[in-house]
């Protein structure tokens, strides 16, 4: 396929979803996390592109997708799989942080999913109650920071919660916190909007019958590591993979050895109708 073509399709509520598609070969779909878009992926695609056709969604607000006035978590859910599923084959899910858990979600929907990849899943239920004040508080400072106009530093007052200063400099230095700044207005209006959490992973690994790859950065927070173990031990088909050197935002700041596992992983797996 030729490279930066446009991939379309229809959301079951109606919306325009789209995204760029790169390389050539077996299909992979890229789901992106919170105040990302399909962007976060673009350091990591020139390494794959020889070997796997790399569509890149937006859900709705962001990118190349339309907005709308419903941001619910089931409708975000199926953005990803109206996405995957409109390619017309079965494809392999990539998806990181947030998106990592969608992944996990519509690969339990749908019978189009041939194997997942999952850098650091956000298991919500795994925060506990104790730590919900300090979210929202992240989510406050957050819209105070966007509120004076200063999108990248809202973006990076919020990472702050998940992540080091080191991991934070490097995204700034990379330019990944000016592109997801421009993100947080949406999930800004996400959060005030729904004011709920995705629905609880455990109820989607039971249905999950692929296989999983389940990656982590070796300096990542423990919530990220708790998550990855978390979906290990309810998943049937799982394996798990340590990036040394790496935090949560590898696919990013370590595109090279996590496309290292990313082909290896999907090199093996066969195509399922």
């Amino acid at each position: 396929m030729v490279a930066d073509q446009i991939h379309r399709t229809t959301s079951a509520d109606g919306t325009k979803i789209a995204g760029r598609v790169h390389g050539q070969g077996p299909p992979l779909v890229f789901v992106h996390g919170i105040l990302c878009d399909q962007d976060i992926w673009s350091p990591l695609v020139p390494h794959l592109e020889a070997d796997f056709t790399c569509y890149l969604l937006n859900t709705r607000g962001r990118g190349l997708s339309d907005d709308s006035a419903d941001l619910a978590s089931e409708r975000r859910l199926e953005d990803v799989k109206a996405f995957a599923e409109s390619i017309g084959e079965p494809v392999g899910l990539v998806g990181h942080s947030l998106g990592a858990q969608m992944a996990l979600h519509v690969t339990a929907r749908s019978e189009k999913i041939s194997a997942v990849a999952a850098y650091e899943p956000a298991v919500i239920e795994l925060l506990g109650e104790e730590a919900m004040p300090d979210l929202r508080a992240g989510f406050m400072r957050m819209a105070e920071i966007a509120g004076e106009g200063r999108l990248a530093d809202a973006a990076e007052a919020f990472f702050a919660h998940f992540t080091d200063q080191e991991e934070l400099d490097e995204l700034r230095n990379s330019g990944l916190l000016d592109q997801t700044g421009r993100n947080v207005p949406v999930d800004l209006r996400t959060a005030q909007q729904t004011g709920e959490s995705p629905p609880p992973l455990s109820e989607a690994l039971g249905n999950v019958g692929v296989p999983i790859l389940l990656l982590k950065g070796a300096d990542s927070s423990a919530w990220f590591h708790d998550g990855v173990r978390y979906v290990a031990e309810h998943a049937a088909h799982s394996e798990v993979r340590a990036l040394e050197g790496c935090g949560h935002f590898g696919p990013a700041l370590a595109p090279g050895a996590t496309a290292k596992e990313l082909r290896q992983f999907f090199a093996a797996e066969p195509a399922t109708a």
